[in-house]
């Protein structure tokens, strides 16, 4: 069973559509001793009564987390700049191959901006990669 934690306001209207409007406030959780080594995870659901929320993922005690806001600029720059580090750390020379994944929540927040996002992670790769993915 998810770990409640408590929830704080969210900014102008935008909070009255909770949980409809969650993937424009993705939860970034991190542990302390190792902030470099963030995760992102999805609104899921909220419970006003008690003033909890739940996401995709573990919230693990003692880490630290931090609701964002999502924008799709953001994501895919995000996503050709993580494609182009990928690209620099490969160690095989010659034919290569791309796993992308996605989640729901781009979905969600991208809508048929994920195609801009595929291109741009594309650009970010050696050319002739070939790209498979979900």
């Amino acid at each position: 069973m998810p770990r409640r934690r408590p929830l704080r306001t969210l900014p102008g209207e935008e909070a009255a559509g909770l949980p409809g409007t969650g993937p424009f406030y993705p939860l970034r959780v991190w542990n302390p001793d190792r902030p470099d080594h963030d995760v992102v995870s999805t609104l899921l659901a909220i419970d006003r009564t008690a003033r909890s929320m739940t996401v995709a993922g573990d919230v693990p005690e003692g880490w630290a987390a931090q609701l964002m806001r999502g924008g799709s600029d953001r994501l895919t720059a995000g996503a050709a700049e993580a494609a182009t580090q990928a690209a620099a750390g490969a160690r095989a020379q010659g034919e290569s191959v791309a796993l992308l994944v996605s989640c729901i929540g781009r979905r969600l927040l991208l809508g048929q901006g994920t195609h801009d996002e595929i291109e741009a992670v594309a650009g970010g790769l050696p050319p002739g990669t070939r790209r498979i993915g979900f």
